[in-house]
């Protein structure tokens, strides 16, 4: 339902002015984009309130990219905000439910999820997604082929 039919807009100007209408998806529907918001919205924050830039770490990006954000992209300003103050970001943990698993099932899939969100960052690239992380590129290669990744799949082309 749009403004004319709740009788809130008057039809001719709503025709006036609907000349084109644009789809803006959720920060949910393109995760790739959070950590390069964050860091933008971490610095602009930062000269706001005059402090110096805390570096973010490549972890913490990872983990704001995994949860959902439904206050779009105001409520990832405001985590950031809250980082360049020093305060505490409240996550909301990672994407995937806590309902039916074994620890270890768990475990896995948070670790399957970390890896991927690092390749997807770093386009594939194995040697800075194993800096990112904080692992030798030996163990990114070992994870990656327990979880099934394959870097062809993170490349730009």
């Amino acid at each position: 339902m749009d403004l004319r039919d709740a009788g809130d807009f008057r039809e001719d100007l709503y025709y006036r002015l609907n000349v084109a209408s644009l789809e803006i998806p959720s920060l949910d529907q393109r995760k790739e984009d959070i950590p390069v918001l964050f860091t933008h919205f971490v610095d602009r924050a930062a000269q706001r309130f005059g402090r110096d830039t805390r570096p973010v770490p490549a972890l913490l990006l990872q983990q704001l990219s995994m949860q959902s954000w439904p206050g779009n992209v105001r409520e990832l300003q405001n985590a950031a905000e809250r980082w360049a103050l020093g305060l505490t970001i409240e996550q909301s943990g990672p994407v995937t439910e806590t309902g039916d698993g074994t620890l270890d099932e768990l475990v896995d899939s948070y670790e399957r999820e970390l890896i991927f969100a690092a390749l997807k960052a770093n386009n594939g690239h194995a040697e800075q997604t194993a800096a990112a992380l904080g692992i030798p590129r030996k163990k990114l290669y070992l994870r990656m082929k327990k979880y099934g990744l394959e870097r062809q799949t993170f490349l730009e082309g």
